[in-house]
């Protein structure tokens, strides 16, 4: 229905019209990336594709003001660092944006008062996609409480920080070259010895930078997984990997770290090191595994199977969060014998994640939890424990069995 609008009112105003079909939902899949943005990028392609082959100086987008708020907003609860503080950009590459001034009650104004047709998405009242939760509950919060009346301050701040890109990037062009190496096709060498020079802002930037050049559809990094890695870096052992999400993987190598991605369509591989305060997610946002260190005592009664809990004291740290692989085994909570994961697996009933994708969390040499089916019987808790690991899994509808 939108597209038909969108074409009728094209050839009412005689102008031309093009559109593509994608199926979103199967891109994200075979990237590695949300929905949110395989959509973004799938737009981005269409678009810079249909420009360079008509030959046209620019692409309009109707981005506004509310969209930089809620960018803004977006980026610094992520903890995106200073490319994310940018928010929408005026103008970057092919794209202006030449309504980010005017706010989307403006932009209804405007449309009303000249009797303008207009469509709106009926996804953008879905508040299971992040930008609209902030759309529809944090902002009203902010304008009631705190009396968020002037947006403009947003784009300012997106404005001057913009405006200090260009330094910013000169920096990151001399960091890539001091600590970048291609070692093979779609293998990338980052020097640690140059890397722990930079300031943490120039470091971040470097890793997304990285994430660019591997052709990870999402760039950008949250504080979390950057500090994710950083711990990584300092506590890993040469041979070690880090998943950074996306399919990129990170391989610790003596004084190098090569970052590279795995191939299109296979499952995604996971090895991934927390400590207590971590978050894992999964690449395509359907997974989510938190791990934190709580006092006793816990109810271990109420009915949540989302939520498990192990004796922090019997633990090693780090942690390892990965595929289980054939031959694994463990001793499941009530067991008297050790099980292989793949016969536990196979007769489980009631996991939350579909058995091909089950993960195990491994505590030195000894596997701890297959998270979202059981814990290993060594690590359940007592009343003699004295610190609690809790582990928390959300999945979403279709990831659950």
């Amino acid at each position: 229905a939108d597209a038909r609008f969108a074409a009728d009112l094209a050839a009412s105003h005689g102008l031309p019209f093009w559109s593509e079909r994608i199926e979103v939902a199967a891109l994200a899949a075979r990237q590695g990336e949300g929905l949110e943005a395989a959509g973004r990028r799938a737009r981005e392609t269409f678009l810079t594709t249909l420009a360079a082959r008509h030959g046209f100086a620019a692409v309009a987008t109707a981005h506004h003001l509310d969209d930089q708020v809620e960018t803004v907003l977006m980026n610094l609860l992520r903890g995106s660092g200073v490319g994310g503080l940018a928010g929408i950009h005026l103008r970057r590459g092919p794209f202006c944006r030449p309504l980010l001034f005017a706010s989307k009650a403006e932009i209804r104004a405007f449309a009303g008062e000249r009797k303008l047709a207009f469509r709106e998405d009926p996804s953008n009242r879905d508040t299971r996609f992040h930008r609209n939760k902030i759309r529809h509950r944090l902002i009203p919060f902010l304008a009631e409480e705190f009396g968020l009346d002037n947006p403009r301050h947003f784009l300012n701040t997106a404005l001057s920080v913009q405006d200090w890109l260009p330094e910013v990037e000169q920096r990151l062009g001399k960091a890539r070259a001091e600590a970048l190496e291609t070692v093979a096709q779609k293998k990338i060498a980052l020097e640690l010895g140059a890397y722990r020079q930079y300031f943490s802002w120039i470091q971040k930037m470097l890793l997304e930078s990285i994430l660019a050049d591997l052709g990870r559809g999402d760039v950008s990094l949250s504080s979390e997984q950057f500090a994710g890695f950083q711990r990584w870096l300092q506590a890993a052992k040469p041979g070690r990997f880090f998943d950074l999400g996306g399919q990129v993987r990170v391989f610790l190598d003596q004084e190098k770290a090569v970052f590279f991605k795995g191939r299109q369509g296979q499952a995604e591989k996971v090895c991934r090191e927390l400590f207590p305060g971590d978050r894992f997610r999964s690449a395509d946002g359907r997974l989510s595994l938190a791990i934190s260190r709580v006092e006793p005592p816990v109810n271990l009664g109420a009915d949540n199977r989302r939520v498990e809990y192990l004796d922090c004291n019997r633990l090693t740290f780090p942690l390892l969060l990965r595929n289980w692989e054939p031959g694994d085994r463990f001793q499941p909570l009530g067991m008297g014998r050790t099980k292989k994961i793949s016969d536990f697996l196979t007769d489980a009933r009631d996991g939350l994640i579909p058995k091909k994708r089950a993960l195990v969390l491994e505590s030195g040499s000894e596997i701890a939890a297959v998270p979202g089916y059981r814990i290993a019987e060594k690590f359940k808790i007592s009343e003699l424990s004295t610190s609690i690991l809790r582990i928390e899994i959300q999945t979403t509808d279709s990831e659950s069995c």
